[in-house]
């Protein structure tokens, strides 16, 4: 019994996340620098990309619901924003400005 509850603990704390590729251009044609990509955790922001962005594609929403998915001007994660939902894989182009941070807003995958 102790091990079945261990075990219900464990996947009661997964998070879900979002693995994004990230362009430098405004209709999702040309990556960014390095590896294109980024990942985002469910109730965090990302602030280590290193390279501004202008459009982005989600690629995995990995434990989905997650939420909702918003960009920043500022790496410190607060400055314009644009949020999208998490579910959206089409081109997320439309936040008019370089968007420098991500965070994810969303919810932990209760299993129970």
């Amino acid at each position: 019994m102790r091990a079945n509850i261990l075990t219900l603990l464990a996947v009661a704390g997964a998070q879900a996340y979002v693995t994004m590729n990230l362009y430098s251009d405004n209709d999702c044609t040309n990556l960014i620098p390095g590896s294109g990509q980024t990942t985002v955790n469910s109730g965090t922001c990302d602030t280590n990309v290193g390279t501004g962005w202008s459009s982005a594609r989600i690629i995995d929403d990995t434990g989905s619901p997650a939420g909702t998915l918003t960009f920043y001007t500022r790496n410190s994660c607060t400055g314009t924003s644009h949020g999208y939902s998490s579910a959206n894989f089409a081109c997320l182009n439309n936040f008019g400005f370089v968007a420098n941070a991500v965070g994810l807003a969303g919810y932990d995958i209760q299993i129970l």
